[in-house]
């Protein structure tokens, strides 16, 4: 019993000594999410769709996140996801890895997203991102790279730029993405943000 309530205590410790954090957001102008990360680096979330026509064809999505950040500007995080309608006629599963890296001080950065993920209709496919991004400014800078991560369902190769606004516990980017298929020819128009902010 000792031993139970020790390693409570030191888990209570762990938590509260590096800040517990919330944070909350949208995707894609398509989903909206919110998190909590009560340890250093490990964090859960849930995703819900918006603007669905009927409750039964809303999608909700939870997370379990491992973020870093080491040394030489490397940071980013891992996300394991579990997905699915509410009507249960679908499901996805998967995995994330996003890594952003400081090219030069903090003006220019990379950053890269690897996809796996298994829809129950569609079967396997695998999405990422490669994008370059400047900070003109201390809070804001210009995006822009190649992407074949699915904004609906189905993976599709496009091209997109937009804007990025950072601050201490905000971040927000407007992008319009066209796709590199002739076959295509849907442009679109997105918002992504996320607000982070400590519990305590």
């Amino acid at each position: 019993m000792k031993k139970f309530l020790f390693f409570l205590l030191l888990l209570a410790q762990i938590s509260f000594s590096q800040e517990p954090t919330y944070y909350l957001g949208m995707r894609s102008s398509k989903y909206a999410y919110i998190g909590v990360q009560p340890f250093k680096h490990w964090g859960v979330a849930y995703e819900n769709s918006l603007f669905a026509q009927d409750m039964n064809l809303q999608y909700g999505r939870i997370s379990l996140i491992y973020s870093f950040d080491i040394p030489f500007g490397l940071k980013g995080y891992y996300s394991f996801f579990y997905g699915m309608r509410y009507n249960n006629d679908y499901y996805d599963l998967g995995a994330v890895l996003n890594c952003e890296a400081a090219l030069y001080s903090r003006f220019l950065w990379v950053n890269g997203v690897l996809q796996p993920r298994y829809d129950s209709d569609i079967k396997g496919m695998l999405g990422y991102s490669l994008s370059l991004k400047m900070m003109f400014f201390r809070d804001v800078g210009l995006t822009a790279g190649i992407k074949n991560l699915p904004e609906y369902r189905n993976v599709e190769r496009r091209f997109f730029a937009g804007f990025v606004f950072e601050t201490d516990h905000l971040k927000v980017m407007p992008e319009i993405s066209t796709p590199l298929s002739i076959e295509m020819e849907t442009t679109r128009v997105s918002v992504s943000f996320v607000y982070e902010n400590s519990i305590l």
